[in-house]
């Protein structure tokens, strides 16, 4: 009889089968270990964005409606071999999910009202990405609207990046 491994697990870790590269989110950690394909699975690493690594620099935006998030600067590969899987944004009483396929644009616009958010993108070459972001201003340009956001690169350099786009 096998005994079963405990492992500490925590909310929203992400997993994944070092096989067949299916991935798992905690959602109700228990302590199991995870296993698939027979083998443990690996607890992804989040990876904050710094400068060098654009391709993976999380852009937010607050909108009218919610939140729009977009992958990359310039525009993360949306290929079949190299994509962002999905998109997903945290507030302090929501979690929702954008899953892409390739040929998508790497971006998301999300009907979540929320000040504080934090989002997490899925590059299936490079691993798990994350954003903070909570101070978002909405202005208007003669005609056609602006939306604002901070654009992170890690705790020490951060830049005001201007998205157009419907608000």
């Amino acid at each position: 009889m096998k005994t079963l491994k405990l492992t500490m697990h925590r909310e929203l870790d992400v997993y994944k089968c070092p096989l067949c590269e299916n991935l798992v989110e905690i959602i109700d950690p228990h302590g199991i270990e995870l296993v698939c394909c027979g083998r443990s699975m690996v607890k992804e690493v989040v990876k904050k964005a710094k400068i060098g690594m654009y391709p993976h620099a999380i852009i937010i935006a607050k909108t009218y409606n919610g939140v729009h998030v977009s992958v990359g600067r310039p525009l993360h590969p949306m290929d079949k071999d190299h994509r962002i899987i999905w998109i997903e944004l945290i507030s302090h009483d929501k979690i929702v999910r954008q899953v892409l396929r390739p040929g998508d644009f790497p971006a998301a616009t999300f009907n979540v009202p929320a000040e504080r958010v934090s989002v997490r993108a899925y590059c299936n070459e490079h691993g798990l990405w994350r954003c903070l972001a909570s101070d978002f201003r909405i202005v208007s340009t003669a005609g056609s609207k602006t939306c604002w956001s901070r654009q992170w690169f890690g705790s020490n350099i951060d830049r005001d990046v201007a998205l157009r786009q419907e608000c």
